[in-house]
Formats: structure tokens, sequence, C-alpha cells
């Protein structure tokens, strides 16, 4: 079969917009036969002059043959310094008998290879030298063999070889068939040409396969195909793969390369029947019948493409059956595949983009949950038919592959996703944009002076008005996604704790004292001039600001947002406001709600409280004050004196007012709260909690979720002391913390410091040390289970309590458990267990973790995990540390 270039090739590679995710090519300049050569090694590279020489043809030649260089270079012709890098190539092709120069004892390396000289060498290094002398020699004999061995096809008015037509001729002389010997007489040697023994499968051990990709890695045309590994399918037979950009060859006609020995495909070389067309969603208005209509990219007029009757539609990595919608989207591309030179489309591969900004990545259930209202969460496996890819774009617009640990809340994804969730691609971008909108459009708006499209997530262009100064995070290509929890105004929030001011002079100062939402208690001065709330006030002339925040000369201890000078000063505050009902209504209307629930502060006067010391039941399963607000990695937490429900009686010394996290929250349970900046989803972006336990009193609860050590090592805290750092796995995620320095002295003196296996409840703090712990249940290495502890709750059936014992039977939600040991039975409620079993159930929320006594390490389990006494018998019987209330089990240990 002739061996053509591809003239105009447009690469099929899996992009978003404006990034290389995978390598593209030059359709101008390069074709298939250079793609192939690259992942052989032969990088062509031409001249100044755009030629590729005599000297780096001869190097790519003698590299193509896998010929070992000489070991020295030898002055064989005048015009080659033995020290140039190709010295050695050329001694080894002279040696051959491939090259023997231009006459004179030159050899004119720098000037470009001609067609004739490349037939020359070619059809030398092949063997054919005897028969191309009776042809007639050099040039005639040797052009008419390479033509009969397709080297030179496509060369028709050449002078001189560029990138392309070397590309092709090495292809052609790595495919063509060698001259072997026939029979050797006295007289003559008789040579013949091998019908398919060549250059690849002689010297590279090569076997080939024609025919179209179906599968290309994880990218299938195949229904039901699940891809657990990557993988290339040509026809009708599949290869393992270790091409790394293999999924640009999906729907294209190719000849496939693989190792003869391991079955392992190794190099694709992309027919010159393939012609592929990769048009933007944007552009595409029509899809009627076969025909499928958009407007040209260059000319602007509308263009139409005809589609097989029996083409194939893969739509993000996934075959499905075609429909008109699928077609008509706004962001993404649409490549059309004609594979058999007809001018229709065999294969169209849709890449539709969603876009996501993350709100929090959940690593052991491998997900990614968006924060954008009816944004679509996706699962991150590679397991069980599941395949992900993520990348980051960089700050030079570059992309590099990722993991999903990199991701961070707040990164807005471009995901490509096929449409049963096996198969994502996403991008993930940290671009943020600040500014004042200049002017606003239905699906635009001009900040900077810069036009910027708005991404269908967004569902916000109402509030881009113009004037409006705005903080906004951007997708990969650089459309306005979200809102950043970032204000507009580099303002943040902080609780007011005190405020002095005083006069020396005629200077007056004011000086603030503020918990930051780090945890930190700042004092700072504020400015001279301040704005409050967007309003003027001079603190040497006006009382608005000590009126604001001292009544009775103590505190008004509050929630504020507030902005530094370039002097570190303080120069805005925006204090807050309490949400309003509409005049003579007790609750709001429909029609109010949309303007009530808005998004988080973006201009200096915005700060709003939704709720006032309102009673809400904390669920930490759910991560929700039920029914009132939902929590997440944005919002802080203020904690503050319960004294302050009933209003300020006092000044409180500020180690009564502190940052939590949710760990340090019972499981669940009531509390008094305040919540500021609400949106539509109920996320606030600050809560106060009026707590007791606040300052140096944090302490452990029994309702506190159990987590179970993996390890104990020595390491530093953030104060740099010396501590241990307890690695453990809690509600189906593992932390690592190190005990702060007070909890460290308090368990070392009560030789209770943790050690692998133990069941502990503990309380972490915002700054990431683990503030007090209690072990519940302490690792027996003999026995190869934990022992409860008198630490352990021990309320019976009527409340939390420990279970430890071997599983006799489970099934569906029912446990039965061989009880060898209990915290406590509460006999005013039941009798004794009845043949020492008891009965439990798994709640919905039930988390369960196994611990290898092997190796001491801690995995996620589920109740398929468990091994029953009836079906296993008494030695083989899973055995069990459990948590329940009320029988109900939340948290279940297994000690394999």
């Amino acid at each position: 079969m002739l061996k053509k270039i591809i003239s105009i090739f447009l690469i099929f590679v899996f992009t978003v917009p404006f990034i290389a995710v995978a390598d593209t090519y030059d359709a101008s300049t390069v074709s298939g036969a250079a793609v192939f050569l690259e992942s052989v090694g032969l990088d062509i590279k031409e001249s100044d002059s755009g030629y590729v020489t005599r000297a780096h043809f001869t190097e790519l030649l003698i590299k193509g043959l896998k010929i070992a260089k000489v070991s020295e270079a030898k002055k064989i012709f005048s015009d080659v310094d033995i020290q140039a890098e190709y010295a050695l190539s050329l001694t080894a092709a002279a040696e051959l008998g491939i090259i023997s120069g231009s006459g004179f004892g030159l050899f004119n390396p720098d000037e470009p290879i001609t067609p004739e000289a490349a037939a020359k060498m070619t059809v030398s290094a092949l063997g054919y030298d005897n028969i191309a002398k009776a042809y007639g020699g050099y040039p005639t004999g040797y052009m008419r063999l390479a033509k009969e061995l397709d080297i030179t096809d496509g060369l028709s008015g050449a002078v001189h070889l560029n990138k392309a037509n070397t590309a092709s001729v090495l292809y052609a002389f790595l495919t063509a068939d060698l001259c072997d010997v026939q029979s050797v007489t006295d007289s003559e040697i008789t040579e013949y040409r091998s019908n398919g023994k060549s250059v690849l499968t002689e010297y590279y051990g090569l076997k080939c396969i024609d025919g179209i990709v179906k599968t290309a890695g994880f990218a299938t045309m195949v229904s039901d195909e699940l891809c657990d590994d990557a993988k290339i399918t040509i026809g009708s037979k599949s290869f393992k793969t270790d091409i790394t950009d293999v999924h640009k060859y999906l729907g294209l006609s190719v000849t496939g390369w693989y190792d003869g020995d391991t079955g392992v495909m190794k190099h694709i070389y992309i027919s010159s029947d393939n012609s592929v067309v990769t048009l933007n969603a944007e552009s595409v208005f029509e899809i009627e019948g076969l025909k499928l209509k958009a407007d040209d990219a260059v000319t602007g007029r509308e263009k139409s493409y005809s589609l097989s009757r029996s083409y194939t539609l893969v739509k993000n990595g996934k075959v499905k059956l075609p429909e008109k919608s699928d077609f008509l989207f706004n962001d993404g591309q649409l490549t059309l595949i004609d594979n058999d030179s007809d001018n229709e489309a065999d294969v169209v591969y849709i890449r539709q983009a969603e876009h996501m900004v993350i709100s929090h990545i959940d690593i052991v259930d491998e997900k990614v949950y968006s924060r954008t209202d009816g944004g679509k969460d996706i699962t991150i496996s590679n397991d069980n038919g599941f395949y992900s890819k993520l990348y980051e774009i960089l700050k030079d617009g570059s992309c590099r592959e990722i993991e999903a640990e990199e991701l961070s809340p707040e990164m807005v994804l471009t995901v490509y996703e096929s449409e049963d969730g096996r198969f994502v691609e996403a991008v993930a971008s940290s671009m943020k944009l600040s500014g004042v909108v200049e002017e606003t459009g239905d699906d635009y708006v001009i900040i900077g002076g810069i036009e910027y499209k708005i991404a269908a997530c967004f569902g916000n262009a109402g509030k881009l008005t113009a004037g409006k100064k705005v903080s906004l995070l951007l997708t990969a290509d650089k459309k306005i996604a979200a809102f950043s929890s970032d204000v507009s105004s580099d303002m943040e929030y902080g609780y007011m704790l005190d405020f002095k001011s005083s006069s020396n002079g005629l200077v007056k100062e004011a000086m603030m004292s503020l918990l930051t939402v780090t945890g930190e208690v700042k004092k700072v001065y504020l400015s001279d001039k301040v704005f409050i709330d967007g309003n003027a006030a001079k603190e040497s002339t006006d009382s608005t600001v000590s009126d604001l925040f001292l009544k009775n000369n103590l505190p008004v201890y509050q929630v504020i947002r507030f902005g530094f000078n370039s002097d570190g000063k303080i120069n805005r505050i925006d204090t807050f406001s309490d949400v309003k009902i509409p005049d003579g209504k007790t609750s709001a209307s429909e029609e109010d709600l949309s303007q009530i629930y808005d998004d988080k502060a973006s201009d200096e006067n915005s700060l709003t409280r939704y709720l006032t010391k309102t009673k809400s039941f904390w669920h930490s399963s759910y991560n929700v004050f039920s029914p009132h607000a939902v929590i997440d990695g944005e919002t802080v937490i203020f904690s503050v004196p319960i004294d302050l429900i009933t209003g300020v009686h006092k000044r409180y010394d500020e180690k009564n007012f502190s940052v939590i996290s949710t760990n340090s929250l019972t499981t669940y349970g009531s509390y008094t709260i305040d919540a500021y900046d609400m949106g539509a989803d109920m996320k606030p972006g600050i809560i106060v909690l009026y707590s007791d336990n606040v300052g140096d009193s944090i302490k452990v609860e029994k309702r506190t979720a159990p987590s179970i050590v993996e390890s104990v090592t020595n390491g530093y805290n953030s104060d740099g002391s010396e501590t241990k750092l307890i690695t453990y796995w809690n509600n189906g995620r593992y932390y690592k913390y190190p005990l702060s320095d007070d909890c460290y002295a308090s368990l070392t003196t009560k030789n209770a410091i943790p050690s692998s296996g133990d069941i502990v409840r503990l309380v972490v703090d915002v700054y990431g040390e683990i503030k007090a712990l209690e072990i519940d249940a302490k690792y027996n290495a003999e026995l190869k289970i934990a022992e409860i502890t008198d630490s352990a709750p021990s309320d019976g059936q009527v409340d939390h309590s420990y279970y430890r014992g071997r599983s006799f039977y489970h099934k569906g939600s029912a446990l039965s458990l061989l009880i060898d040991e209990s915290a406590a039975v509460n006999t005013s409620f039941s009798d004794d267990f009845v043949n020492n079993i008891a009965a439990f159930t798994f709640t919905s929320s039930c988390k369960m973790a196994l611990y290898d006594t092997a190796t001491s390490t801690v995995r996620q389990a589920s109740a398929d995990s468990i091994a029953d006494f009836l079906s296993a018998g008494e030695e083989n019987a899973s055995r069990i540390v459990l948590k329940c209330y009320s029988h109900g089990i939340q948290h279940l240990f297994i000690y394999k």
C-alpha cells in the first residue's frame, strides 16, 4: 500500500478551549508520518532555510536503523569536522556504504537533502545497492527502485525535502520490504524483495495491524465497554498500550505497530484516508437529518457538513445513540472524523463542557461536590470501569496533570463527563477577576476594558450591575463562573472584642481589638478617616465610631467586616444590619425571597444577619444546623460566651472568644446561633455560636464521633514543641494532627498517649492541633482487638455506649453480636443478654472502618467486610467494636 503523507490533517485531541491537555500538531507542516517518527524517537528538525540538511537526514537514517554509532569519527570527508555532533553518524553511514559523498571528497553536510540523495541513502540502507546499479545506478536506478518501494511517493516536484517530505520518506523507509539474499553461487549473488520483512519488523521487533480505532485509552466507540485499563482496539482486536496520548486516535483509520513478543501497542501511524474537522460548539446552529450546519471560523459564512448514514456518536468518552440535542450546546467542541475519504463524517466526537465551582472534595468517597446552583457533583475514580483525569491551568496558560488531593474549594472545574458518569476529564482553574463592572449584556460583562463571557453555571447576571465592584471566579477559558467568597473590596470578617479611644494633645487615636477568621486576636488602629457602612466618619471630630462600638463603657460585641489602608490601619468598617421582612408581614412572600437571599458580601455596606439568637439542632453527619443553615469549609464559626444571649453585662477576657471547627461540636445537639450573609443555598458566611465550652475549656464530649488511630509518630506542633502526631480515621476520612502542648502534657502524665489500633474521641482546634483526647478502646495486640476502657461512654441501651465481640450474623440493616464486653447494660430498661447475643441495626449514617492487625493500617469498610460466626466459624468471625445509640450502630470498627 502506498504510504502517502497527510496534506491536511487536524489532529483529534481532547482539549478545553485555549488549553492543550494533549499534544497538538500543525497540519500545514507535520504529517501523520512525523507523528509516528516522533514516537520512535526520530525528531525531525528543519534548518533555517526550512529544509532538512544532508547531515541531519543521515543521522535520522542511522538512528532509524538502530545501528550503534562508531566509537570514533573518521576524517572521511574534508568538509566534515570530526568534532561535529553528526560526525559519528556520517562515519557509520560511510562505512556501511549508505553514503559516498558528493564528489571531490566532500559531503556538503549543511546543504538541503534532495529527493535523489534521499533515494540513494534509503535504497542502500535497505540493501538494494546491486539492484539499483543494475537499474542504471545513481540517480535513475535508485530513484526507480525508491518509487517501486513507495519511498518517494508525494515528492513530485520537490527540489529539496522539508520536514513533511522527510517524514514521508523515512516512514516509507522503515516499513518498506528489505532486500534479502535468495542464493549465492561462485559467479553471482541472487537478491530479492522479502515481502513483509521491514526495518520495523526485523530491527524493532514490531508487528502491524490496519483498521479503525474503536477504543483509545478510556474513550470508546463500543457499547458497554467499561475500560478498566487503558488500551487500544483496532478493528476487533484489543491491545494493551503505553502510548500516553492514545485517546487522540479514536475513530481514525490507522496502522498500529505492536511489540511482537508482549503484544503491547507501541506506535500509531495515521492513514492518509482521514480528514478531521473540529468545530466550536457555539458555531453550530442546525442539525437536520445527516446535515450539520455551522458558521465557518475563517469566513463567517454558513458551511454544511455531511454525516455518514452509519456514523457513530461519542459524547465525552462514551458511545451513545445520537439525538438532535447532542449537537446543539454552548461550551465545547464537535470533531467530525471522515476515516474513509468519502467526504462524510464516520465518527462524531462531542466534547460538551459543563462548569462547576468546587465546594468540597471527598477523597475517600472519590467525589467532588459543586457549590454552583444546579451544578452536578462528579465521581473521580479510576476503578471498576471508571476513568477520571484532572488537569490544572497554570499562570502561563499551560496545563499540568494533577491528583484529586490538589483540588481545593473555589476552584472552577471545566468538566467533560459522559452521561453514565464513568468518564470524566476536568480542567481546574484558580483564576480570579476583581474590578468594577463597566458594562453588561445578556451574556457578557466588561471589566477593565475587557469583555468576559458569562458561563451558564453563573446564573447571577442580574447582580453584575454597572459601577459595582466585584470579585469573580473564572473558568479555564476565562468565562465568569461565580462570585468569589473573597469580597470585592478585600474586606474580611472579624468579631469585635474591644474598642478604645485615646487623646494625646491634638492627636486622637482609636484602636480595635478583633478576633480574625484565623483565630488570632489582633489590636489594630483606625485610620483618621474611616468609612463606616460606606459613609465617611472622622474619628478626631465625630463620635460615630465610639457610639457604635462602646455602650456604657462596655464593648458592643459584634461581627463586622473591615479593610485596611496602605499603612495597615482600618479604614473601612461594615457593621451588620438584620434581614428585613417587608413592612406589615410576618414572613416573606415568594417574590420577596429572591431579594432577601443574596450572595455573600460584595460591597462595603452589605453585612447582613439572618438568624438572631436562634435555637438550632446540630447534626455532624450532615453538617447542618437543622433546619436553619448548612455548613461547609467556607463558613467561619465564632464561639462566644453563652451569657451574651441576654446582652452585654460585663467585659469578657479574650480567651472566651475563639474560632472553632465543627470537630469541636458534639455529634448532634442543640445550640443557640446567629448567622450572617446567608445565600439561597442556606450556607452562611459566618456563624456565631453561643457556648459555655469556649477558651481553655475545650473537652471531649461523649457524643464526639470516635476515631481509630492508625499510627503515632514523633513530631512538632505549631509552637515548635516536640509532641506526638496522631494519624487517624474519622467518618470516612484520614487526618494527621499534632497534640497541643497542654494535651500532650496531660496525656503523658496519665500514661494515656494513644497507640495504633486504639479507638479514641478527640477535639481538633482551628489551628489543626488536638486539644483533648479520650481513649475509649485500647488495642490488645495479643487478642488482636481493642478492649473497652473506663473512659468509654456507658449509658447502656438508652444513650451512647460501646460493645465488643464477634459478628454472629448480619443481613441488610441488622447485625447480631456475640458479646465479649459491653460498656454497661442498664437493667432498669431491659434484662440481660440471652445466649450472650445482642441485636443491633445499622443507621443510615453508620461509619465503618477496618483495622488490619498484620499491617497496622486502617481502611474504609462496609457491611460486606464482615465475616459471620454462622458462615465463617468462630475463629474466622469478624472481631468488632461498635458504638451505638439505643442499639442503632453509629460507628463500627472491624479488627482483621
